[in-house]
């Protein structure tokens, strides 16, 4: 049987710092005795890609470097539309692989298929931050994080074999894994809310908690996720961030409790994107505490800079969530929820067309894309 093609991709839209990722990734996994096809997928302007790749082809490395940016990425785009001869899909096409972070995830994906894809972010880097402590987790919790400033005593930098890791587990049955891996049904991070703002002193924890349930041991493992290093800031001016999660969650909720069939390539589910007074009032309840924990947090510090971004978010919030005023949050919740499922229950019904195509265009000739002429170690 012959093994799967291994990628690892970095997807950015900083290409400017893009460089030291890649080489760091590189030299880990030379390091480790590891061989892998590198991938650069670039959201930045055609101005900034024209003034910082050069920085990319100035780099050193072992493996071989690859790079999807705006000019390659419009010529995938036009190669879909002219084998889908539809105009009516172009808007949907577009939108699937618009500049965004779900945008450059979903490039990755048709790039990689059928092989097995390893994602770093473009500030991420191949070692993690070890706390010495040796207390004892709680029932159902995977692993706990603590906020240390740079500095600090308490832990220890760390490197382990990020290829084989993965493969210890991607792409095999849950029987074939390790004894002493946990089994469940959900993974729930209590960072992922974004009440815990580690930036406005909301927060200075987070647990990986596992949610027991049923796994059969034929079930296939398609995504598996490394522990982080890093924190779960949202800076006071990225208030906005705050309102497109709480319609993810409301979405993800939804869609979850409805779903009706699955398969290897598509979803379907009965939610039609109705938004009830009570979910709008739940998420109004929830962010006004916030709120209200946000300018009680500026009256006990004597930071002034603190004491402006903690108002200046509470008030953002304010702004983001109508004033709070139930009837009006609950009709443009509303009015977002339902065009989102619209695009949703459009781009499903497409997705699997979109696979055929580049399935086999990626074997036949390959998808755009350039090698970086950068420097390679011999």
């Amino acid at each position: 049987m012959q093994e799967p093609d291994l990628f690892f991709v970095i997807p950015t839209y900083r290409l400017r710092e893009v460089g030291e990722t890649v080489e760091q990734y590189d030299d880990h996994f030379w390091r480790n005795g590891q061989s892998v096809r590198m991938i650069v997928f670039d959201d930045s302007s055609p101005a900034n890609q024209e003034k910082y790749f050069p920085l990319l082809e100035q780099t050193i490395t072992h493996n071989d470097l690859f790079y999807v940016g705006p000019r390659e990425k419009d010529q995938f785009i036009a190669y879909l539309n002219q084998r889908l001869r539809d105009k009516r899909l172009e808007g949907l096409v577009k939108n699937l692989f618009r500049p965004s972070y779900g945008g450059n995830r979903n490039y990755t994906l048709m790039y990689t298929l059928g092989g097995l894809m390893i994602s770093a972010d473009d500030d991420m880097r191949p070692y993690a931050l070890m706390e010495h402590s040796t207390e004892s987790l709680n029932l159902d919790e995977v692993c706990r994080g603590r906020l240390h400033k740079a500095g600090e005593n308490g832990y220890s930098r760390k490197s382990f074999d990020i290829i084989a890791s993965f493969l210890d587990v991607l792409g095999k049955p849950a029987g074939q894994a390790p004894d002493n891996y946990e089994r469940g049904e959900l993974l729930l991070d209590t960072a992922m809310d974004l009440e815990t703002n580690a930036t406005l002193g909301m927060t200075r924890e987070n647990s990986l908690l596992l949610q027991r349930g049923p796994l059969p041991d034929d079930a296939v493992v398609k995504m598996a996720q490394t522990f982080r290093s890093g924190t779960n800031d949202v800076d006071a001016f990225d208030f906005a961030e705050i309102f497109n999660e709480e319609v993810s969650n409301i979405l993800k909720r939804k869609i979850k409790a409805s779903l009706s069939s699955l398969d290897e390539l598509s979803i379907a589910f009965d939610y039609e994107g109705e938004v009830t007074a009570q979910d709008a009032q739940e998420i109004l309840d929830k962010i006004y505490r916030m709120y209200g924990r946000s300018l009680e947090a500026a009256e006990a510090t004597n930071n002034p800079e603190r004491v402006e971004a903690l108002r200046l978010f509470a008030a953002n919030l304010q702004k983001a969530f109508y004033g709070f005023e139930p009837d009006f949050f609950q009709q443009n919740l509303l009015r977002i929820v339902d065009d989102v499922v619209s695009v949703i229950k459009g781009s499903i019904e497409l997705w699997p067309s979109l696979v055929e195509i580049c399935y086999f265009q990626k074997d036949r000739k390959g998808l755009p894309q350039i090698r970086v002429k950068n420097q390679k170690i011999r």
